[in-house]
């Protein structure tokens, strides 16, 4: 989880695609709960989401890495509370983590259906 979490961090400083990495994060996170049915659902839903908005990333813009740097806190605060097998935290740094990346996902669809218009 660490290693995918500072791959993250270096490809959103670069400006970089953390498409892979945020995938090997994610399933390393799901590993972490050790839940069979949560890993079954993670695959089938993951698998379905597009990329750019599964992960907060408007398809255009520049305002794709402040959106980077905020998923990164994210990832950062939740690994650290399964490092330290803090389930309570974990738990409420995931629904923090969802929240957002619902409203990413929403401005991400807003910022993409504005400059298509604007062509």
């Amino acid at each position: 989880m660490r290693s995918a979490l500072d791959e993250i961090r270096r490809a959103a400083g670069q400006g970089g695609s953390i498409d892979s990495a945020a995938r090997r994060f994610h399933r390393a996170l799901v590993a972490a709960t050790h839940n069979a049915y949560f890993d079954s659902l993670f695959l089938a839903l993951h698998d379905q989401a597009d990329t750019r908005c599964s992960f907060g990333v408007p398809a255009v813009g520049a305002a794709s890495c402040g959106w980077l740097r905020q998923a990164c806190l994210e990832y950062e605060a939740l690994a650290q509370s399964i490092e330290g097998r803090d389930a309570s935290t974990a738990r409420a740094c995931m629904r923090v983590h969802l929240s957002n990346r619902k409203a990413r996902a929403r401005e991400a669809r807003i910022v993409t259906a504005v400059a298509v218009d604007s062509r």
